[in-house]
């Protein structure tokens, strides 16, 4: 059995991550990275498999969840990575703070001002062989500053900021009872105070990736507060209980709001809906009531065609940054493309405010050639140091950089010491302050002379 199978069926992650794991990628990129992305630093691939030790036995299909008149509750659990070799790697991002386990919910790269106090720093560490006793307050698999969420108990939601400027929020969800759905909704979220508007998208769409979804229209705004008061008065149910499986999804839908935060759900036939932040419960809304509005986002007349918000940089974005742009070759060698780009900022710790650029990266390929690739990293020495130690390679001065500086940095022999069919660059030019680091394969000494000398 693979990692995420079994991770699905005893309960333990949310069923996003599952069919992200499954899902067919769309493209191909390259993966020759020495710079990770700031997606890297919130997340830990672990060899191993994440096991969520729950404190109660289950009467019914779902470990663990009870069922009462007071409703459906979810235990209190223990986090513990296993260090079986025989399950495939699996990736989640949780860390501890006051005896609770938050796990990650969504990644929001629009303008967010729900951020609060600062809470504390989750420091990482753990991993598949960190004893029982390693998981105690601010532990974790992601490390970072956390903060509170404007509106939203801290019990509940808590959020980060990373480098690029993204935020990513956090659900605890264990020790909750949840009846209807006003208990989440309502006293936890506050979806009716707080809702502008809602997006939807079919799920073949959003499962193929395509990024074609509807914002539903103002007009419809009594058919979304009649949906809503539904959704509040839908009872709770564990997960198991719910008939269907998530390739059974109808439509995708947000409830927005002005602070940036999203209220993600899926709707199911007959009235069964998921919230993407709890991952062991469903809700079952009156039938009739969810039927209408699903029949509403069928007319395909409800919505006004959008584009999905996403963390899209561009080469220009990089040229026009105010503090690093200057600093970004401007010479692309013949045959070369753009594979991703990237902008990290240095991060405010007290208010999780976005400050100066601290670095860009970017990576370019050649479609005609696979062995040949490079990244340029353009890196501010003072907010990104530790960047600058893990680089690995000669820097040169700005004012003494020559051809012959790059001839001798090419490595010709691999660690073995056998030729290299595509020789490597790993060298960089000092500027002041700011370090312009060339890490490529296949270019020659020219090639990569002329990019770095572009900045000069």
């Amino acid at each position: 059995m693979r990692g995420n199978e079994f991770l699905d069926k005893m309960e333990l992650i949310a069923p996003a991550y599952v069919e992200a794991a499954d899902a067919k990628i769309n493209k191909n990129k390259n993966v020759w990275i020495k710079w990770g992305t700031a997606a890297a630093c919130l997340c830990i691939v672990i060899a191993g498999t994440i096991i969520w030790r729950q404190s109660t036995q289950t009467n019914n299909d779902a470990p663990g969840v009870t069922v009462s008149e007071d409703g459906v509750t979810i235990p209190r659990m223990n986090v513990l990575l296993s260090d079986s070799a025989n399950e495939a790697a699996d990736m989640i991002g949780f860390f501890i703070y006051q005896g609770r386990c938050y796990v990650h919910y969504e990644w929001i790269y629009h303008d967010v001002n729900f951020i609060g106090e600062r809470l504390g720093t989750a420091t990482g560490f753990i991993n598949e062989w960190t004893p029982a006793d390693g998981y105690v307050d601010f532990a974790g698999s992601v490390a970072g500053d956390f903060y509170a969420v404007n509106g939203v108990s801290p019990e509940f939601m808590l959020c980060m900021r990373s480098d690029d400027g993204s935020v990513s929020t956090y659900i605890n969800d264990n020790g909750i009872t949840l009846k209807t759905g006003a208990d989440l909704f309502e006293d936890r979220l506050h979806v009716s105070e707080t809702c502008t508007g809602l997006t939807y998208q079919a799920h073949d769409k959003w499962y193929s990736g395509d990024d074609e979804y509807f914002i539903l229209k103002e007009s419809y705004e009594q058919e979304l507060m009649l949906f809503l008061e539904a959704l509040d008065q839908a009872l709770f149910l564990p997960r198991q209980d719910a008939p269907y499986d998530f390739n059974q999804v109808l439509y995708h839908i947000d409830f927005t709001s002005e602070s940036g935060m999203n209220v993600k759900l899926r709707l199911f036939p007959d009235g069964y809906v998921y919230f993407d932040g709890i991952r062991s419960v469903f809700l079952k809304m009156e039938t009739e009531a969810c039927e209408r509005f699903v029949a509403l986002l069928d007319t395909g007349e409800a919505g006004i065609p959008a584009k999905k918000m996403e963390n899209s940089i561009t080469y220009d974005d990089c040229l026009k940054d105010a503090t690093l742009g200057s600093y970004v070759p401007r010479f692309i060698p013949d045959g070369m493309q753009i594979s991703f780009a990237g902008i990290y900022y240095y991060i405010d710790r007290e208010s999780a405010g976005v400050g100066n650029a601290k670095r860009i990266y970017i990576e370019f390929f050649d479609a005609n050639d696979v062995n040949r690739y490079y990244s340029i990293t353009v890196l501010d020495a003072e907010f990104d140091a530790e960047a600058y130690e893990e680089a690995h390679c000669t820097v040169y001065g700005a004012e003494s950089f020559t051809l012959e500086d790059t001839a001798q940095s090419m490595q010709t022999l691999d660690s073995q010491g056998n030729a290299l069919e595509k020789k490597r660059l790993e060298l960089g030019v000092r500027i002041g302050n700011i370090i312009v680091i060339l890490s490529a394969k296949g270019l020659d000494e020219q090639e990569g002379y002329s990019i770095l000398s572009s900045v000069l």
